[in-house]
């Protein structure tokens, strides 16, 4: 009766087991994103940039382009200025000589300095205009990764599942050649420690689809995802275009660091100006006043030292820029090639995995059958089992790493989903 009881014992494990492990699991399990069919992948990404920290410098960016745009347009090149001069010798003399001055000044452009403002504000709404792209690539990368990470974690979940079942199944054959007589009770032990193994392989792949599911929550503050699996089909372009968001909006600041040297040449060498004015004075109380009107041009000149000395900072500026430019082409370049070698190593990995997934699988079901009639052992079948079940999560794996692939080549290329 001793290993009737123990059977008992085992069988009760085998049942209350599954139970223990997902209460333990619970607490970690509290996030589910539900399916909705009228959410879009659109509204998902729209929902990301939205909440992307580097959409907080969206408004300034704007308003700069606007400022430097406005500004060119200005009729002065700065602000009016108001001087009031007095001129008396009370003080000395005292012969009652006053002279009193109100003067109006403008700072006028010069013909260059107009324009390059006029460059300078088209040169920061192209930037504008380009950042705004180059935002919805950077955020696409995160929700692509995201989406990824997600199909990936529910597929090791549903792997984890079946792997548990078929654990439970080699436990119940055990159980009943245990108790017909034609099996040791180790067999029965050993079914029992791989199902507790493919437990605890369940209990991981749910934790990690949560942290996969509690990501994507905090990208795009959504709390449902849209019906269908995100797919993409991989992109015509197979070079590193000039147009690519990176590309372009580096290019802008290259271009905004061009045009800042013609800038900060004209300010440091000055700007003409108009004065205008009206002068009252006397020589000396017997005297009458006199009123006039000052009219007043200035011109600077002799500049060139301390143009030069500004403008060198600037001159850096866009040099520093131009660096950043390269490293980032050398970079999509060599990205690019990275993921088409990737995409090309992993097709040929799908199609050797496909086959050994069908040798395994045929060696699975005969283990099963001979196991049942005593013809082979526990141990083998649990190797068997495991070869087929590694099998199997490998193939699928190589396919979900082959649609991650095709979203990062579409990304390195600049496209957007």
């Amino acid at each position: 009766m001793k290993p009737l009881i123990q059977v008992i014992a085992l069988s009760a494990l085998s049942v209350f087991l599954p139970t223990l492990v997902s209460a333990e699991s619970t607490p970690h399990d509290h996030i589910t994103l539900l399916r909705s069919e009228t959410l879009t992948y659109a509204e998902v990404f729209e929902g990301a940039i939205n909440r992307a920290p580097e959409s907080i410098t969206r408004q300034s960016r704007e308003q700069q382009a606007l400022a430097y745009q406005g500004l060119s347009k200005s009729w002065t090149a700065g602000s009016p200025r108001v001087s009031l001069n007095y001129l008396g010798d009370k003080v000395f003399d005292n012969n009652g000589l006053q002279e009193l001055e109100a003067d109006l000044e403008w700072q006028l452009w010069s013909a260059e300095g107009r324009r390059s403002s006029q460059k300078l504000g088209q040169s920061y709404q192209r930037e504008f205009v380009a950042w705004q792209d180059y935002l919805q690539l950077l955020i696409s990368g995160r929700v692509r990764t995201a989406l990824a990470d997600i199909r990936q974690t529910e597929m090791l979940v549903n792997k984890a599942e079946d792997a548990r079942e078929e654990a439970r199944k080699l436990v119940d054959i055990a159980q009943r050649r245990l108790l017909a007589g034609d099996a040791s009770q180790d067999a029965l032990l050993q079914a029992q420690t791989l199902l507790l193994a493919k437990e605890r392989g369940l209990l991981q792949a749910n934790a990690e689809r949560v942290d996969a599911q509690r990501n994507y929550v905090n990208l795009t503050g959504l709390s449902t995802r849209p019906a269908l699996d995100f797919r993409e089909e991989r992109s015509a372009l197979d070079e590193i275009s000039p147009d690519h968001p990176v590309l372009r909006f580096l290019q802008g600041a290259v271009d905004i660091a061009s045009d800042q040297i013609t800038q900060t040449k004209e300010e440091a060498r000055g700007n003409p100006s108009l004065n205008l004015g009206l002068k009252r004075l006397r020589g000396e109380r017997s005297e009458d006043y006199n009123d006039a009107l000052v009219l007043g041009f200035s011109v600077p000149f002799g500049t060139s030292a301390y143009a030069s000395a500004q403008t060198s900072d600037a001159r850096r500026n866009l040099a520093e820029v131009q660096v950043q430019y390269q490293s980032a082409m050398r970079q999509l370049q060599q990205t690019l090639h990275e993921v088409e070698h990737e995409l090309a190593v992993t097709q040929t990995a799908i199609e050797l995995s496909s086959e050994q997934v069908s040798l395994n699988r045929q060696r699975s079901k005969m283990a099963h059958k001979a196991f049942e009639l005593g013809e082979i052992t526990m141990t083998r079948v649990v190797k068997i089992l495991q070869q087929q079940q590694l099998a199997d999560t490998e193939y699928q794996l190589l396919q979900l790493k082959q649609q991650r692939l095709v979203g990062e080549f579409n990304q390195s290329v600049g496209v957007l989903p």
